[in-house]
């Protein structure tokens, strides 16, 4: 969620509100899986051990980088950099990649669908409203996070202001990972 909060909020802050739509609409896409996600983390304590202290690890590291990067490594301290023309075939294209490659929404689909199907009917019209619901509310989301993005944008440009958000969020990321890192599998 966080790379599509990103490129969201960089899309709608760099090239408006149609770029940002282009982009959020392209990250709903559903991503297909195989199914081995969830069984093997589910059986393999060592597996599911690593895959827990790798993202704790990561979102330590996260929040690290936030709560120490200095003011003047922003690019939106002092003058903002001017926004460089981007296709929206370009955004497309960086969109789609980022949502093949999120194994999150796999192993997110993969966990909540089987619940809500029952395999006795036809799937596809359960699978096209499931999606539906799914999408729109991303959607809907995304936007929304794009969209206050853009209006907050002047009054977070101030330095003061840039360096209290990245000690919250390096906060944030740091307390995530600790209570991920001691999370039990139950």
């Amino acid at each position: 969620m966080l790379e599509l909060g990103h490129a969201s909020t960089h899309h709608m802050l760099h090239h408006g509100q149609l770029m940002a739509v282009e982009g959020v609409s392209n990250n709903n896409e559903p991503s297909g899986t195989n199914g081995w996600e969830i069984p093997v983390l589910k059986t393999s304590a060592i597996m599911f051990e690593m895959v827990k202290f790798a993202g704790a690890a990561y979102l330590i590291y996260l929040g690290l980088v936030q709560f120490f990067t200095k003011n003047s490594d922003n690019a939106l301290a002092g003058t903002p950099l001017p926004a460089k023309p981007v296709s929206s075939e370009k955004i497309f294209f960086q969109a789609l990649g980022v949502a093949i490659s999120n194994p999150k929404a796999i192993i997110f689909l993969t966990a909540l669908f089987p619940q809500f199907l029952d395999v006795s009917k036809a799937l596809a019209p359960q699978f096209f409203i499931l999606v539906s619901v799914l999408m729109t509310s991303s959607f809907c989301f995304l936007m929304f996070y794009a969209i206050v993005a853009h209006k907050i944008k002047d009054w977070l440009i101030d330095p003061s202001r840039i360096n209290l958000f990245r000690k919250a969020t390096g906060s944030v990321f740091i307390s995530f990972g600790v209570l991920l890192a001691t999370a039990s599998k139950d």
